[in-house]
């Protein structure tokens, strides 16, 4: 980002759901009055923006060369002239990245659910989700087991009875993703898939 000193910026992620565009702000707060000139602004080179504001007050821009500009993960974004009559101003650039590939795939414990983020990009607490075969009650969830491959680890996860008929039938779990992150959902039906701890 090319403006000068006197700033903070601090890019947030508005929105939670894996399988949806998920939106993003990032925040640029002047510490003082100035003329800001003109500005370039660098947001990932997948973003798609909504929006851009000065003070809660939409602005014009444009993407300086388009598809031409990018520069490895970045692409950059021109602002016009912002003059100096507002006393206090906060930039705030609103847009969106792709959702999460995903890709599921049949196993022999149930089912591996492979997530994968756009090149750059880091996705926090993002709930995914899948459909699973109709094996147990509501009251059965403890055979039910999601591990994480990446982090050699079993995580917490919801299920839930989606058509109403009692059985469990969908799972969904929060969890960040960058590059590749595989899931392997395992679907326990035999008391000889556990140990002596009740782990695999």
């Amino acid at each position: 980002i090319v403006i000068g000193e006197n700033y903070t910026e601090k890019t947030e992620q508005l929105s939670y759901v894996s399988d949806e565009p998920v939106k993003w702000v990032k925040k640029i707060d002047f510490n003082k009055k100035e003329n800001l000139g003109s500005l370039k602004i660098n947001i990932p080179k997948q973003g798609d923006i909504e929006s851009i504001e000065l003070d809660n007050k939409k602005i014009s821009y444009r993407i300086i060369g388009d598809s031409e500009n990018v520069k490895g993960d970045i692409k950059e974004v021109f602002i016009g002239r912002i003059l100096d009559d507002e006393l206090s101003k906060t930039l705030s650039i609103y847009y969106y990245t792709p959702p999460v590939e995903k890709i599921e795939e049949e196993s022999l414990r149930g089912k591996i659910v492979k997530l994968k983020a756009p090149n750059g990009i880091e996705y926090k607490e993002l709930k995914s989700y899948s459909n699973i075969k109709e094996l147990y009650n509501l009251q059965e969830k403890e055979k039910i087991k999601i591990f994480w491959r990446e982090q050699n680890k079993f995580i917490d996860f919801e299920a839930e009875d989606k058509d109403g008929n009692g059985k469990i039938d969908y799972v969904s779990w929060i969890s960040n993703v960058s590059n590749e992150e595989n899931f392997e959902i395992i679907l326990i039906v035999k008391a000889n898939h556990l140990d002596s701890n009740r782990n695999f």
